[in-house]
């Protein structure tokens, strides 16, 4: 009995042994290596705290392709729109101050006198320089934007220093509230073109191939709703076969003579003749136009009259 009461002990003994054993060679194992299996449990934790990314869809990423700005951008085609009195359209050129516009506000401190009376529509705040003396019933008026004639290659400036071999179109812009002009040409073919008014900008009198002899321009009153013959003034003239021929107007002879010798323009005037031109002498290759109004007008809104310095540009 004894002797199997020493078997289980031993038994025991080899059992508690060999549990021991291993443990003690696993604590010693971490204490050599903590940081190894410091590292290793972390990760561990790490692995199981933090789920799994999911590598991202091939297409969910992918954008849609972004429009190309420009494309947007880029303006449709623009669709020619035919002329009504003409059959070529040639570009007309973008809006630019003429040298006459970038010459007056150069001359405003020569030949100034005090006491000079210029009209100011008190409605539109218009106010007239060039003013002739004191006495005078006229002054020059703004309401011409752009005056220009095409020659068959480009167009140039209204002015008595631009001349051509040929006048093709003639283009007038007002930008006046009270009048606009009627205008139209007359080819050296003798056939009158279709009327144009000067209050819409874009369009010219003339005929493609067609060489210009003959400018008629009216003055129409959009206050009286009728041709103006006193208010407003346009005084013009052409030279033909290189001699300017005299001014025409819309005005009266009265009108016409006290414009020219307070103005001081030169050559003669021709109260008789409605166009500037003389067709059986040839074409146009110059011409000049000058836009006036009465100082004592009725049209329009009230105006009075003040004080302004004189501003001579014809000196």
């Amino acid at each position: 009995m004894s002797s199997v009461k020493r078997l289980i002990s031993a038994l025991l003994v080899v059992i508690m042994l060999f549990g021991i054993l291993p443990a003690a060679v696993t604590v010693m194992a971490a204490e050599d290596d903590g940081s190894a299996d410091s590292a290793y449990s972390e990760t561990v934790a790490e692995t199981e705290e933090a789920p799994d990314e999911e590598a991202p869809d091939a297409e969910v990423i992918e954008e849609e392709a972004t429009p190309d700005e420009t494309e947007d951008a880029a303006p449709d085609p623009v669709e020619e729109t035919e002329d009504t009195a003409s059959d070529a359209e040639p570009a007309l050129p973008e809006e630019a101050p003429s040298d006459e516009d970038t010459s007056e506000e150069a001359a405003v401190t020569n030949d100034v006198e005090e006491d000079e009376y210029v009209l100011i529509s008190e409605g539109t705040e218009e106010f007239f320089y060039n003013a002739p003396p004191s006495n005078s019933l006229y002054v020059s008026n703004p309401g011409i934007s752009r005056a220009i004639f095409y020659d068959g290659s480009s167009w140039r400036t209204i002015d008595p220093a631009n001349s051509a071999d040929r006048i093709q179109y003639v283009q007038i812009d007002t930008n006046y509230a009270h009048f606009y002009l009627e205008y139209r040409v007359r080819t050296t073919e003798g056939v009158w073109c279709s009327t144009i008014h000067s209050n819409q900008p874009g369009t010219y009198a003339g005929r493609s191939g067609k060489t210009v002899a003959n400018l008629e321009i009216k003055v129409f009153n959009c206050t009286k709703n009728a041709y103006d013959h006193s208010d407003y003034v346009v005084m013009y003239r052409a030279k033909v076969a290189g001699e300017w021929l005299s001014w025409v107007s819309n005005g009266s002879e009265a009108a016409m003579n006290s414009i020219k010798n307070d103005f001081g323009l030169s050559g003669n005037i021709d109260a008789s003749a409605t166009d500037a031109g003389w067709l059986s002498r040839g074409n146009i290759t110059c011409l000049q136009i000058m836009m006036f109004q009465r100082r004592t007008r009725t049209a329009g809104s009230a105006a009075s009259i003040i004080r302004a310095p004189y501003i001579n540009q014809f000196g």
